[in-house]
């Protein structure tokens, strides 16, 4: 969503279905600092959803495993087999909102101060651009695809 100075603050997300309505969305991560706005994306492969937060000089990317989410099969006594799958999505604030769902949403590096970067994922690994150690331009770097990947 923008906020009144038409910055994309706010990501929610949305069930598609005909009953939905957009007070039932649920707010996945707010960036209140007004120098940063926020853009989703996915990666090449689609494994992954970015939400990227960034201003002109320093970036900070969440991510949440697309292909993460967990499905329960289970037998009933009639003998019918019923499925469910699992999400759970972080509001960026620690807090987890559940949908029945068993993601969450992590950063893959905290912002620091002049640094930006930009992922993809391949074979298990961010491939990350980044001007990080003042770069006068962007480097290429990998990284092991998990939380925290400085």
């Amino acid at each position: 969503r923008l906020d009144s100075s038409l910055r994309p603050y706010q990501v929610y997300r949305h069930k598609l279905d005909d009953n939905n309505r957009e007070e039932e969305d649920e707010l996945i991560l707010e960036e209140k600092d007004e120098m940063f706005w926020l853009s989703v994306y996915k990666t090449t492969d689609e494994q992954y959803l970015l939400i990227d937060s960034q201003s002109t000089e320093t970036s900070e990317i969440h991510f949440l495993h697309l292909a993460s989410d967990t499905t329960n099969t289970t037998r009933g006594n009639n003998g019918n087999i019923t499925t469910q799958k699992n999400n759970t999505f972080n509001k960026g604030d620690g807090k987890e909102i559940s949908s029945s769902s068993s993601s969450l949403l992590k950063c893959v590096a905290k912002r620091r101060k002049k640094v930006l970067y930009n992922i993809d994922h391949r074979h298990g690994k961010w491939w990350i651009q980044s001007n990080v150690g003042g770069l006068p331009n962007y480097a290429l770097f990998t990284a092991p695809a998990i939380e925290n990947s400085e």
